[in-house]
């Protein structure tokens, strides 16, 4: 499962807003709960567009952190992806089972072994603008409406959450 941070100001399914004007890439950090504490899990990560809602994903392999369960996952996402004044989704995926070295978009959240049970995702939308307060109603809407998931997100965000903001496995 893929978690919040006990004091994270952006939770799983919320909206981010970014000024890619003043910054090149941003900083997230979840929690990643794993009950086998030994397997090593590999943890995919993507900016998707209404240009491109299949784009190329970061991997990067996340090692047992002892005999901890939740294991602490900070990573950096670039704003290059993100077009001024729209939307876009950022995609995160981890599983013990992804097919290695496989860097097509298409591999980006299927495990090699069909184990839906070995794998969880959650979404954010991100928002390119100077932020909630500072963005005209009209220019909300054609966020909104630029996002070519944001039906799904929310969908999701409608759905009750647990305590920890666990995303289905």
């Amino acid at each position: 499962m893929i978690v919040d941070t006990p004091s994270t100001l952006t939770p799983v399914g919320s909206q981010i807003w970014i000024d890619k004007s003043s910054m090149t890439m941003f900083s997230m950090d979840v929690k990643i709960r794993e009950l086998n504490v030994s397997q090593t899990l590999t943890v995919h990560w993507r900016l998707a567009t209404k240009d491109d809602p299949n784009p190329r994903f970061t991997s990067v392999v996340l090692k047992p952190q002892g005999d901890m369960v939740l294991r602490d996952f900070p990573f950096t996402v670039q704003t290059d992806p993100l077009h001024e004044h729209e939307c876009a989704q950022l995609q995160l995926a981890v599983s013990g089972s992804f097919f290695p070295n496989r860097e097509d978009p298409k591999y980006f959240d299927i495990p090699n072994d069909d184990d839906d049970s070995d794998i969880a995702e959650a979404t954010w939308l991100v928002l390119e603008g100077k932020g909630q307060a500072m963005t005209s109603d009209a220019d909300k809407a054609h966020l909104l409406s630029s996002c070519a998931t944001v039906e799904a997100l929310l969908m999701q965000q409608a759905m009750p959450t647990t305590m920890d903001m666990e995303t289905p496995p």
